[in-house]
């Protein structure tokens, strides 16, 4: 049982990081874009309000 054991952990664990890297590169792009649109928005912001002076 041992041996088995072993390989259904090694498969599981490789199983878990093939999905955890799909939905990675997935969303880690997604939360670029949010970040790039939240820095771009401050910017405006930033621009508008000393603009005002």
């Amino acid at each position: 049982m041992g041996k088995r054991w072993n390989k259904k952990k090694f498969y599981g664990i490789v199983v878990g990081c093939v999905g955890l890297g799909m939905v990675l590169s997935v969303l880690m792009p997604l939360w670029a874009w949010l970040l790039a649109i939240g820095a771009g928005l401050v910017y405006c912001g930033w621009y508008i309000f000393c603009g005002k002076k």
